[in-house]
């Protein structure tokens, strides 16, 4: 049965991708958000081109990022590569 999604298309791409993945670990997205509440939001705008969601995981607070690739790429100091965190410059 296919899921539908109200709202963003890219979020619910998202969700449909991620959904199976988490599943497999025992987790739900609808749980995951509930246990780790958005304190802040900053909406998507055509200005800035992407938007933000700060999110309190424990003691901690982590923020989850998505917009137009250049946008994302310019506020990144360091990245994944094969599982390994890199300086930026070294991969561009």
């Amino acid at each position: 049965q296919a899921r539908r999604f109200a709202g963003d298309a890219s979020e619910g791409a998202m969700i449909k991708f991620m959904e199976p993945l988490l599943r497999k670990d025992g987790m739900r997205i609808e749980e995951e958000r509930r246990k780790y509440p958005a304190v802040y939001k900053l909406p998507f705008n055509s200005t800035n081109k992407f938007m933000l969601h700060v999110c309190e995981m424990g003691s901690e607070h982590v923020l989850w990022m998505k917009g137009a690739p250049e946008r994302i790429w310019q506020r990144c100091d360091n990245v994944l590569v094969d599982g390994k965190e890199q300086a930026k410059e070294e991969v561009e």
